[in-house]
């Protein structure tokens, strides 16, 4: 975890371990009739401690700044995720062109771009992630069961998706679509590598306020979709729903993981805010 916004705190992250994962890779080990013999592999961060001991488990530490390089998701499968999503979009973009009338508008269409949309994408973009491509993500970490597909590494598949992503952008016939590139395309899905803080989203909404207010309409109702205020408010509920539950939860290890599905749920949308920007 080298995102130092991510850290937690030694003393809850032990007991996170001692009474969450303790007890269901015990539980997972009876059912399955193999002795409690674990070997629980965990990444130099702040946040965890390193003075865990328990009987049957033997900890290692991975050395200081190698995540990245042999973590098997880093290995460009989320990059491919990124890739994928990202013509899946252009593709409904497309489709939704050709199913409109004269009067399609390309900033209506992004402002009603909503969760079930962006759910939408994200499932297409998963089934699209073929087993094969999973597989060389452990080449460096695990070579021995990796094979050989062509056409499924990831940086292939990379390749295909923004390919098709730029060609499905020179359909649209509005500026920035048109003469787009693939390393257009790269540059998206690189430069928003971070999670997205609080931070960032009361900032983006700053910066897109002039033009929320020009296109809002005094005599016209409630703007519905994922609009950058809509999400602002979302953010905002969703922070003090995680406070609440850790100020009233004696539970500790319950109110994290209520407060893990809160940023789990709200992190789906979090393309959707590239879009709106």
């Amino acid at each position: 975890m080298s995102n130092k916004k991510a850290w937690i705190k030694l003393k809850p992250h032990s007991r996170l371990v001692r009474e969450l994962r303790y007890p269901e890779v015990k539980l997972y080990l009876a059912e399955n009739g193999l002795p409690f013999k674990v070997l629980l592999l965990m990444d130099c961060a702040g946040g965890h401690a390193t003075d865990l001991h328990y009987d049957g488990i033997q900890v290692e530490f991975l050395p200081p700044n190698t995540t990245s390089l042999i973590q098997p998701m880093d290995q460009g499968v989320i990059r491919a995720f990124k890739a994928l999503y990202t013509r899946s979009t252009m593709e409904g973009l497309i489709s939704s062109i050709d199913e409109g009338d004269d009067d399609f508008s390309l900033k209506k269409y992004w402002r009603e771009y909503n969760i079930a949309t962006c759910l939408a994408n994200i499932q297409n973009a998963l089934k699209e992630m073929k087993q094969q491509t999973l597989n060389a993500s452990w080449r460096k970490l695990w070579p021995d069961v990796v094979h050989d597909y062509e056409g499924f590494t990831p940086d292939e598949v990379v390749h295909s998706a923004v390919d098709k992503a730029v060609r499905l952008a020179r359909l649209v016939a509005n500026e920035g679509f048109s003469d787009m590139t693939a390393e257009d395309v790269d540059s998206l899905i690189d430069c928003h590598s971070e999670p997205l803080t609080y931070e960032d989203l009361v900032e983006m909404t700053r910066s897109a306020s002039e033009e929320e207010e020009e296109a809002a309409d005094d005599d016209e109702p409630e703007q519905r979709g994922l609009t950058l205020e809509n999400l602002q408010e979302l953010c905002n509920m969703a922070r003090a729903m995680q406070q609440r539950a850790q100020e009233i939860d004696d539970n500790m290890v319950r109110a994290i993981k209520f407060s893990n599905r809160i940023d789990g749920g709200y992190g789906v949308v979090q393309g959707h805010f590239f879009l709106l920007r």
